[in-house]
């Protein structure tokens, strides 16, 4: 793999951000910002942090922020007001799950709370989430502004009107319009900004405008310092989740239970199944399948055409017994039916994880040796004795589980029990609130230690056998869509990259240069 050229497309990109900033075409200027971070969230080659994009937002923010007349001195902060900023909402997925959980217990400790979205993941802003999140909210989605330049000069107005003393970013890598926001205004506002580390594993902005970066594992403590060279406060709030509280909406899935013997589940986004030539879901989950002809395994995820050609390559008779499900925002029906779940890999899911614990559903942990960023957490708790390193591993889990109940039953009361002294809404929500009283130490949960074993081309490995099926090409396709009036060109280039065909990023360099 060769991480240079990689580089070398970055840093072009680059070039053309600031030759297009000092020609004075600030809207420009950002469009390309925004394609050049999403490139490099996209890729991995060893680059996690941009100093001179985060000054050059800030630049292009007071830029905009001295075109908006108010009285800097007369905006006095409100220690009752908190302000939340995400990129987008979903009704499924860790991200918008955790951004919940903290706005609903924050909502005891502050007077007014306002959420920002900057963008819209997709058409309808009718989501299931946002309805939530208006009851506790004031909400602003930036979407209907027609330019990164009006965004900006909007998100200025509502900090300005609101005057938060505290806000907190769930944002995404490339969000451009909340760091040239929150970089300008924070010259003479003295707001606390929280981030919130949700995309650990790659690069990001936002490092310089942060004052505690919130981890959700203690991994990712030494990632930070080592690879993002930050080196202001740190705190370890894990993962919770409030799913074993839920009542079951529906229950006409419970038929599966007479279909079958054992039931086994797997959730997660599409990418996180795609094998590295280490790992081989699908081929593990065919050979329990035929071990165990009385087995159903539930998959919930998006039908990718990797997904459905992969099941297709299976027999009529084992393809029958993988219930596919193309995603939901419910998954609570399907975890009750389960009786045990095989995590994704070889790349994991943090809330999944979570969400099996508090249910007590016995669990066949993955630890992928080659990245620590694909699978450790901290919420395994200490000695558990199955937690996978290989495939084989997987196979021999899942046959204990299989023909053995009373061994789900006991792992399902030891789960239960260490999520309720660990992981619990009731236990992590003091660390939570614990970030903004003033006076008072903020603190984390005790940190555990990791060394880093990270290696670099495996990451790049992964994003390129990816290709098609990872959420961050999506973006950058988006992006570039954007930017490009022969648009087919770019797509056509993202749609066919593969390790194999690096020509045709020397293709991608070609034309981001013309």
């Amino acid at each position: 793999m060769d991480l240079n050229l990689l580089r070398d497309i970055y840093e072009d990109l680059k070039i053309n951000i600031f030759n297009t900033f000092h020609s004075g075409k600030l809207e420009e200027t950002l469009k390309l910002a925004i394609i050049s971070s999403t490139f490099a969230w996209s890729y991995h080659f060893d680059v996690w942090y941009d100093d001179e994009i985060e000054e050059l937002l800030k630049n292009i923010g007071k830029k905009i922020l001295s075109t908006i007349y108010f009285k800097k001195n007369n905006i006095k902060l409100n220690s009752n007001s908190i302000l939340f900023i995400t990129t987008y909402f979903t009704d499924t997925g860790g991200h918008t799950e955790t951004l919940k959980i903290w706005i609903q217990h924050l909502s005891e400790e502050f007077q007014k709370i306002y959420i920002v979205s900057t963008e819209i993941f997709n058409k309808t802003t009718e989501f299931e989430s946002v309805n939530f999140l208006k009851k506790f909210a004031t909400l602003w989605i930036l979407s209907e502004e027609k330019s990164y330049f009006n965004k900006i000069h909007k998100l200025i107005e509502i900090i300005c009107k609101v005057s938060p003393k505290y806000i907190v970013l769930f944002i995404d890598p490339n969000d451009a319009v909340t760091l040239s926001t929150l970089s300008a205004l924070k010259e003479f506002l003295e707001f606390k900004i929280i981030f919130f580390n949700h995309a650990d594993h790659v690069f990001w902005l936002g490092k310089n405008i942060t004052d505690i970066l919130v981890e959700f594992r203690s991994y990712s403590l030494n990632i930070s310092k080592k690879f993002r060279n930050f080196s202001k406060k740190q705190i370890v709030i894990p993962l919770t989740t409030n799913i074993n509280q839920r009542k079951i909406k529906n229950k006409k899935l419970f038929y599966l239970k007479e279909q079958a013997k054992s039931i086994s589940i797997s959730i997660g986004s599409p990418y996180k199944f795609v094998s590295d030539g280490f790992w081989d879901y699908f081929k593990v989950i065919e050979k329990i399948l035929i071990k165990h002809p009385d087995h159903i395994h539930i998959l919930i995820t998006k039908p990718t055409y990797y997904i459905k050609k992969v099941l297709k390559s299976f027999s009529p008779e084992i393809r029958s017994r993988v219930k596919l499900i193309p995603g939901t925002s419910d998954p609570l029906p399907y975890y009750k039916i389960a009786d045990f779940l095989i995590e994704s890999f070889p790349v994991i899911g943090g809330t999944v994880r979570v969400e099996a614990i508090a249910l007590g559903l016995p669990i066949i942990f993955i630890k992928n040796n080659f990245s620590g960023l694909f699978s450790i957490t901290d919420a395994i708790p200490e000695n558990y004795p199955y937690i996978a390193e290989s495939n084989e591993d997987v196979l021999e889990y899942a046959n204990l589980f299989i023909t053995n109940k009373q061994l789900r039953f006991d792992l399902s009361k030891f789960l239960t029990k260490y999520f309720e002294e660990n992981l619990s809404l009731k236990y992590i929500s003091n660390y939570i609130k614990s970030l903004f009283k003033d006076g008072e130490n903020t603190f984390s949960v005790k940190v555990k230690k990791f060394s880093i074993k990270e290696s670099i081309d495996y990451l790049v490995k992964f994003d390129f056998l990816n290709k098609n099926y990872s959420p961050y090409l999506f973006l950058l396709r988006t992006a570039l869509l954007t930017k490009c009036k022969n648009f087919y060109i770019y797509w056509k280039i993202f749609t066919n990259l593969s390790i194999k065909d690096l020509n045709i990023v020397k293709k991608l360099r070609y034309i981001i240069k013309k």
